[in-house]
């Protein structure tokens, strides 16, 4: 999966004559190296733990906050956010893959335009900003899931 596919903002200008697709830009290489490493240093692993180990131990220590059919998904992302007690910078990252495929696009646009960005049925998403306190994750089988961390080493927080 390639970051923001082309074939989305095709069908977002297709659906919005004359409008323009949110902005957004996707990280370089380097970026989200640095991000990765931030977050397996977060996490307490090994410095050389690989994408795949990262979005297992993810998984293994979050929570799923919210059961729904992906088919159809309307979600109210700002009011999940709200419900979850996370306010999160104007600015999000979009992990498409395995944090080595990010997009950074404002978290009003993503709120707004959540249907067209990620599409249910087909796509993990995970969704955080620089801090790297939370991440929240919308999956393609109806699950929201959220990991609060809360430093080095860090475990889930309560």
């Amino acid at each position: 999966m390639n970051p923001m596919e082309s074939f989305k903002i095709e069908n977002f200008q297709r659906h919005n004559a004359g409008a323009d697709f949110p902005w957004f830009e996707t990280l370089l290489p380097h970026e989200c190296a640095s991000l990765k490493t931030r977050l397996v240093d977060r996490l307490g692993l090994v410095t050389s733990t690989d994408s795949l180990p990262l979005v297992q131990r993810l998984n293994d220590i979050s929570s799923v906050v919210r059961v729904f059919s992906p088919v159809g998904a309307v979600l109210d992302l700002a009011a999940i956010f709200h419900s979850l007690g996370i306010t999160p910078s104007a600015t999000v990252l979009i992990n498409w893959y395995r944090f080595d495929q990010i997009d950074r696009m404002k978290f009003s646009d993503l709120c707004h335009n959540l249907e067209d960005v990620w599409y249910p049925a087909a796509d993990d998403i995970d969704i955080f900003d620089t801090s790297l306190h939370w991440i929240i994750s919308l999956t393609h089988y109806g699950k929201i899931r959220i990991v609060r961390l809360n430093g080095k080493g860090s475990h889930p927080c309560p």
